[in-house]
């Protein structure tokens, strides 16, 4: 096995990654930047709803206290 060459990142010997172990890293890291970009737009739009609901809920008030 070659030795390790020097990550210039981290400063840190890491051993080379196979092509296979670097598509299979690809491939999962893609997985989950597309579950995450799901799981945020639904956190969006609860949270477009939630500062709705607040907004009318303020606005409501406001005109009660005004009277």
């Amino acid at each position: 096995m070659p030795e390790p060459a020097p990550d210039p990142q981290h400063g840190v010997n890491v051993p080379p990654v196979s092509q296979k172990g670097a598509d299979l890293i690809t491939d999962q890291t893609a997985a989950m930047a597309q579950r995450n970009s799901i799981k945020n737009k639904v956190m969006i739009r609860i949270l477009r709803v939630n500062l709705k609901t607040t907004k009318a809920e303020k606005s409501k008030d406001i005109t009660t206290f005004h009277k």
